[in-house]
């Protein structure tokens, strides 16, 4: 059944996790399991579902053991990862993520894969499980102050913004290029893929810059994207970030930006075929423009 899938996904396939689950459902047999797929569906209060009855067995309590066994460096690169907006990362994030250089932060990574906190997915590519991600983020609140966690936030979600703004700058060489970051793919294609691949992070970044009201970030994000969304499509994701571009400029006061992020927006409508549909955005950026 549906809500039975639910469940096993909420508890992020792991069998303690899911046991602990079905022994809360056991008790109560006259909950369906629609039920005990809406408590875990609040992120706020899953962990605390997680318990055995009579507290005997709690999720939350296998994960305090391991991470106290982390070293300090790595336990906070745990906690900071709670924070991350994204979904799989590389070494490049883990190091924005705690402002050391990449080989350091690889080692760390390889710490908390040792102590199956993370999982390494493919090469340079990790994930936390949700309920894992869920701890993560409630140490952080408790060990790292605010002004700590939105640095690293910005500091991921700025180490996106320089990766796709060098792709793009790979993808389409002759359009002019805002930021300074020189490429570092050695082809279109190349550069291309990584954009593709990237996407998912890359549109959650730039929700969340928009969410923390970094405006300007998010208008970078937006054009660094401008080659994937040319030349391999991905229109629902042109239209949904070019919302947040075009609110980012326009909120910011930047005339200069509002004129880009509403002609990168439109755009899209050129290539799906209603070009009637863009023809107001494209008269409003002409507006700015001229004013």
């Amino acid at each position: 059944p549906a809500a039975a899938r639910a469940v096993a996904e909420l508890c992020g396939g792991m069998p303690i996790a899911v046991h602990v689950a079905a022994a809360r459902l056991a008790v109560r047999p006259h909950w369906p399991l629609s039920r005990l797929a809406d408590e875990l569906a609040d992120e706020r209060h899953r962990l605390r579902t997680l318990v055995a009855e009579g507290g005997a067995l709690a999720v939350e309590l296998c994960f305090d053991v391991s991470y106290r066994g982390l070293p300090p460096d790595a336990a906070r690169l745990y906690r900071l990862l709670g924070v991350y907006p994204g979904d799989d990362f590389g070494r490049g994030v883990a190091a924005a993520l705690l402002g050391t250089p990449e080989a350091e932060a690889e080692r760390f990574l390889a710490v908390l894969v040792d102590a199956s906190m993370i999982a390494d997915t493919a090469y340079d590519r990790y994930r936390c499980h949700d309920l894992v991600r869920l701890h993560a983020r409630r140490l952080a609140e408790q060990h790292d102050p605010a002004p700590e966690r939105e640095r690293a936030v910005w500091s991921a979600v700025s180490w996106y913004r320089d990766r796709a703004a060098s792709a793009d700058r790979a993808a389409t060489p002759l359009r002019p290029h805002r930021t300074r970051v020189m490429t570092e793919f050695g082809t279109r294609a190349a550069a291309l893929d990584w954009l593709e691949g990237e996407l998912p992070n890359l549109i959650t970044c730039l929700r969340t810059a928009h969410g923390f009201g970094w405006y300007e970030l998010v208008c970078e994000l937006y054009d660094a994207l401008w080659g994937v969304f040319l030349y391999r499509g991905h229109y629902a994701e042109w239209i949904s970030a070019g919302r947040l571009a075009v609110d980012a400029a326009t909120i910011s006061g930047d005339r200069g930006a509002e004129v880009r992020m509403v002609n990168q927006a439109a755009a899209v409508h050129l290539r799906t075929g209603r070009p009637e549909v863009g023809l107001e955005p494209y008269r409003r950026a002409l507006a700015v423009a001229r004013s």
